[in-house]
């Protein structure tokens, strides 16, 4: 045997005090921050496994991931995942996707720690056993917590009531979902009028202005949201109230038909699931990397992944069939194409004839990995009819990725009415402050599952903290609602150094100057609030960005924070002339600003008489 005769595998489920004892002499990997923190205090010698891959090796993940979460077009799998002409396999590539990217790494990983030491006794948790017995006979399981890869992904933030906020599981969510819908009345058929539009998963919060302003025109909306309930507090339900706007839940269409329609249904899809299982042959070659077939270690995931999803959109599907049967819809506004409840929507649309508006939102970028992205989550979408885009900026790009101009109609936003009207405090507070507005995991890869990654990211929210506070600043840290890196736990002793959720607005509008990681829209509400942004460098892929090749917002690495902190502080000449910029920046990148409510109702009114 080689000197690791005993090679310990070790992630955040492991009982390392039970075990540490047998680490001397032994060879110590662990995979994951909890583990790497837990085995430097106890001052034990170890490996990270991101020592085991390459550049080329992450660049081969992605590439897979994106091969791996097209399965579902294979020719020899196309009659068992087609339900009402709908591919299950598309509804939930996405999920796939983001699942790939973090088990091949790990598969990677464990592959060339075996390669490297056949000959040794590895001892895992049960969560590297699927994979390591592929290679070795000489494995033990160390005693351990379960997980679950997807469970990373479950977790959101639920808004209760106006300054409350807790943490919820999907599961709790969606209990209180459900209970929130049984208070939504079914919208009688009588009640409905020309000019019908249906908006699915539009947050009422975020919509206040396009469905108020509704009310003053003749079209009426019907809100059908499939992933947070229409209401959860006193101010979403007077929204809705005030707005006239019409209500359909999964409570409100749901009926005994259709139960025994799922039930039927689901019997029918599992049968065919058990084909799937026997497709061992197909699958042992399809999902293979650098020619090993890792399909006996995922198959347990991936099949899992599988039922839950059939389950779901069986009857995602038997709703929305009720839905257009129930309704004559003049049009569907859209947000987002590539989720499971959009696609859906967007298929029974096409099957009525019933025109789709694709709200375009946010910045699009160049970059080849940007754009691959966008061809996955579908920015640049294969069912809608029309795209209302922010601004001419937005239909360039649209125009250099082939998309007709007929189809493209520089319209606005409603996402910025409100905030354009809002005056800055006339009082400055007592103590200036900083917002730090991170994202760190905004581009999906496979580094963003690496420990150097976070370690990475972790030295970035320090250095942030360090500079501010040598210039005499306070610092708040405000994360991605849906995306963070534990910001609150890295910065929990931090002086001087603070963690808020919720509405990131009032926190802009009382800060001296915000900084941002990479691209985000929190750089334009900064500046509709003539806030200066800096933005953090993270990953170079955000370079090609309109903002930043048009010199709109100040892009700089953390190297060089300290000496613009400083001459922004200052220098009034700097600062001024950067808000200039970004002023200037906001005219061109919106039409209509600050009244794209109207702009799109006027369109949208247009466009129902002609449906008519």
């Amino acid at each position: 045997m080689t000197q690791n005769a005993q090679i310990f595998l070790l992630d955040k489920y492991c009982d390392i005090d039970l075990i540490k004892n047998r680490f001397s002499n032994n060879l110590v990997i662990c995979f994951d921050s909890e583990t790497h923190e837990k085995l430097e205090e106890n001052d034990i010698s170890h490996l990270i496994s991101d020592d085991f891959l390459k550049k080329n090796d992450y660049d081969e993940i992605l590439d897979k991931s994106f091969l791996f979460s097209n399965w579902y077009k294979e020719q020899e799998i196309l009659d068992i995942v087609t339900f009402k002409n709908i591919n299950f396999g598309k509804l939930f590539h996405i999920e796939l996707f983001h699942i790939l990217n973090s088990f091949l790494k790990l598969f990677l990983e464990i592959y060339y720690i075996y390669k490297k030491n056949p000959n040794s006794k590895f001892y895992c948790s049960e969560n590297f056993l699927q994979i390591i017995i592929n290679f070795s006979d000489n494995v033990t399981k160390i005693n351990s917590t379960n997980s679950n890869i997807k469970n990373d992904f479950v977790d959101i933030q639920f808004p209760l009531f106006k300054k409350w906020k807790i943490q919820l599981s999907k599961s709790k969510f969606d209990k209180i979902q459900n209970f929130l819908e049984k208070f939504v009345k079914s919208s009688e058929k009588q009640l409905l009028t020309e000019n019908l539009f249906l908006l699915t998963n539009f947050t009422t919060l975020k919509s206040k202005d396009l469905l108020l302003s509704s009310k003053k025109t003749k079209i009426t909306f019907l809100k059908y949201d499939r992933i947070v309930p229409p209401f959860w507090d006193p101010e979403t339900y007077n929204i809705i109230k005030k707005s006239g706007c019409l209500l359909e839940t999964k409570n409100s269409l749901m009926d005994k038909k259709i139960k025994n329609k799922y039930e039927h249904e689901t019997e029918i899809i599992f049968e065919r699931l058990k084909l799937i299982e026997e497709k061992e042959h197909f699958f042992s070659k399809y999902f293979s990397i650098n020619d090993i077939s890792f399909w006996d270690a995922f198959k347990t995931i991936f099949l899992k992944l599988c039922r839950e999803n059939f389950s779901k959109c069986i009857l995602e599907i038997l709703l929305a069939e009720k839905l257009f049967l129930k309704f004559h819809f003049s049009g569907i506004l859209l947000l987002d194409e590539s989720r499971t409840y959009e696609q859906i929507i967007a298929h029974f649309a096409k099957l009525h004839n019933v025109p789709i508006f694709l709200l375009l939102h946010g910045f699009p970028s160049s970059s080849e990995k940007i754009l691959r992205l966008n061809q996955l989550v579908q920015t640049i979408p294969e069912y809608c009819d029309e795209f209302l885009v922010w601004g001419n900026l937005q239909k360039q790009y649209l125009l250099d990725n082939h998309v007709p101009e007929s189809k493209i109609i520089p319209i606005g936003t409603f996402l910025f009415d409100k905030i354009s009207k809002i005056s800055l405090p006339i009082k400055k507070p007592e103590k200036q402050y900083v917002l730090f507005a991170t994202d760190f995991l905004a581009l999906p890869n496979p580094e963003n599952f690496s420990l150097k990654y976070f370690l990475k990211c972790k030295n970035i929210l320090y250095s942030v903290h360090k500079n501010i506070l040598e210039n005499d600043l306070d610092l708040i840290i405000k994360p991605h609602p849906n995306k963070n890196l534990g910001e609150a736990k890295l910065i929990k002793n931090w002086k001087r150094t603070f963690f808020e959720s919720g509405d990131i607005v009032p926190l802009i509008q009382s800060s001296d100057f915000v900084i941002v990681t990479d691209l985000s829209t929190v750089i334009l509400e900064a500046f509709a609030l003539n806030k200066l942004v800096i933005s953090l460098r993270i990953k170079n892929d955000y370079d090609s960005s309109d903002i930043f090749k048009l010199h709109g917002c100040l892009r700089i690495d953390i190297s060089d924070l300290n000496n613009t902190v400083k001459k922004i502080q200052t220098d009034p000449q700097f600062r001024e002339k950067l808000l200039q910029k970004q002023t200037d920046f906001l005219k061109k990148y919106f039409s209509n600003y600050g009244n794209g409510s109207n702009s799109i109702l006027n369109y949208l009114s247009a466009k129902g008489q002609n449906s008519i």
